[in-house]
């Protein structure tokens, strides 16, 4: 998410947390820093000492038994001889304590170097060889052999102690100057803690600088003007000057002073709106109660038209129930009317149907005589076969002859019946055809008839269920005309309503344009402070 996207609360959350955690690591870097500094200087400087505590105790015991055994060389009385006696075993004791305290040091120091072993080493060794002469001196001493005594303190002593002393010197001064160069280093180790705590403390203020930077940019981006100002505008549209915000359309996007600038526009284009709209309802709230006093007038002779249609449609209904009743005794008539022509057309289709009947036993008959003429034929064919056979047998074929032309003579006689027969057929047939043919026109005639009418008599039906139809609808239309007449009463008391209400919402409307004349919408003379760039 992009920084300048973030809100308010988001940025300055970070920015703070920022700077405090960059405190933090400052202040968590400058304690640590501050006491490892303090602890490896403690350390060096409590080790060091020590070491120097030990060495110039060994000093101190050396130099103390060095006067003993002087002490004890020079005095003669048994008591200061045993005094002295005792007074070097002290100095040596604590010689040798010290020199255990040293050889501790050196182990468990951790500074130690190989320089300070060495000298420490050194002087160990000087005491070392320094302890058995000084011994032997005691107890030269003790034996009453001063002037071997004073000899070898002399010859062996001094110079041994001599070495010792100077060793212990210069591990002494080498220590002053180990502590000086630890100062010098913890003064460089300081120097170099406090660069980068100056370095950490001015990124830290570039970063605060930058972050301060980003969030007053982003919050003036935020708000586009100073809060101060934008309580001014605020307070201006508030006061209802609703006059362009100067700055606002060049406000960064998504600004508080931009959306305060939408506002305005918004607020000024409702309440122009508003204002047109209410001139307007005043005007249609005039035009209204002209209306309706047109329509009250126009409603009370549509009320006194709506009573003579009335009165008409009545008589109407009258007249049409009346030519209702006529026709259907008309439809009465003419379906009994009809039935008789069905019935004629019903024996016609009989007797039509008969004289088919008729032709087509005519027509048999006609074949069966055709029948009989083919069997006559063929008779006298056979008949004339046998003549012929008869003469060809003689005197035994003349019986069979005689028979024969008898058969001939027949079947001659039953051809020319035949004929007679069908010649007669013929006519009858002819006659039944054209008999059958009137039949079949007066049939035609009778189903036309029957059909006309089948016609008149649904044509009847027709102007019957009309007729009642009309009369419904007549009748329906005198009730709707009652209710017209009725609705238009109630439209007449609705219409001195509406009056009512249009002179009502026309006073609303005066009232609505004098509350809005209370914001000023011109255009011109801006007022506010000009926005900051």
């Amino acid at each position: 998410m992009h920084f300048n996207n973030m809100s308010v609360r988001t940025q300055l959350t970070l920015g703070f947390g920022v700077l405090v955690a960059i405190v933090l690591v400052v202040v968590i870097l400058s304690v640590s820093s501050l006491s490892k500094a303090n602890d490896s200087f403690k350390t060096h400087v409590q080790q060091v000492s020590a070491r120097e505590s030990s060495v110039n105790s060994i000093l101190s015991g050396v130099k103390d038994s060095s006067l003993n055994i002087y002490g004890l060389v020079l005095v003669s009385e048994a008591a200061d001889i045993e005094a002295g006696k005792k007074q070097v075993a002290t100095a040596q004791e604590k010689t040798i304590a010290a020199i255990g305290q040293l050889q501790s040091a050196v182990e468990q120091h951790s500074d130690i170097t190989d320089k300070d072993r060495n000298f420490v080493a050194a002087i160990l060794n000087a005491e070392l060889a320094y302890r058995p002469i000084a011994q032997h001196i005691v107890e030269l001493a003790l034996a009453e052999k001063k002037a071997e005594a004073i000899d070898r303190m002399n010859r062996e002593l001094r110079p041994q102690l001599t070495l010792l002393l100077n060793s212990a010197d210069q591990y002494l001064k080498y220590s002053k100057e180990q502590a000086k160069e630890s100062l010098n280093t913890a003064q460089g180790a300081y120097q170099q803690t406090r660069l980068i705590f100056i370095i950490i403390s001015l990124v830290a203020l570039i970063l605060a600088a930058i972050l301060g930077g980003i969030i007053i940019r982003s919050l003036f981006r935020a708000l586009g003007e100073e809060p101060a100002v934008l309580g001014q505008v605020v307070q201006r549209i508030a006061n209802g000057d609703l006059s362009q915000v100067n700055g606002a359309t060049t406000a960064p996007a998504g600004s508080v002073l931009a959306a305060i600038g939408q506002m305005q526009e918004k607020l000024h284009q409702l309440v122009s709106q508003v204002a047109s709209s209410a001139e307007s309802i005043v005007t249609a709230s005039t035009e209204i109660t002209m209306g309706n006093e047109d329509l009250s007038r126009r409603t009370e002779a549509q009320a006194s038209s709506l009573e003579q249609t009335s009165a008409s449609m009545e008589q109407l209904t009258s007249t049409v129930k009346h030519n209702a009743d006529n026709a259907h005794q008309g439809n009465l008539m003419a379906t009994s009317a009809s039935q008789v022509a069905q019935q004629g057309g019903d024996v016609v289709e009989r007797v039509v149907s008969t004289m088919h009947e008729i032709a087509s036993s005519s027509g048999k008959v006609t074949q069966i005589i055709t029948v009989i003429e083919g069997i006559a034929f063929q008779t006298n064919i056979l008949a004339l076969n046998a003549a012929v056979e008869a003469a060809r047998a003689g005197e035994q074929g003349r019986g069979f002859a005689v028979v024969a032309g008898e058969v001939r003579t027949l079947a001659q006689r039953s051809a020319i019946a035949a004929k007679e027969i069908k010649d007669l057929i013929g006519e009858s047939v002819d006659r039944i055809n054209i008999g059958s043919k009137l039949v079949d026109e007066a049939g035609s005639t009778m189903r036309e008839v029957v059909n006309a009418v089948k016609g008149v008599n649904s044509l009847m039906a027709e102007i019957t269920l009309a007729s009642s139809e009309q009369h419904t609808g007549i009748d329906q239309v005198n009730k709707a005309v009652v209710q017209m007449d009725e609705a238009t009463q109630q439209n007449a008391a609705l219409v001195e309503e509406s009056a009512a209400a249009a002179e009502s919402l026309r006073q609303q409307a005066h009232i609505l344009l004098e509350g809005i004349s209370a914001f000023d919408i011109s255009r011109a003379g801006n007022r506010n402070v000009p926005a900051i760039r």
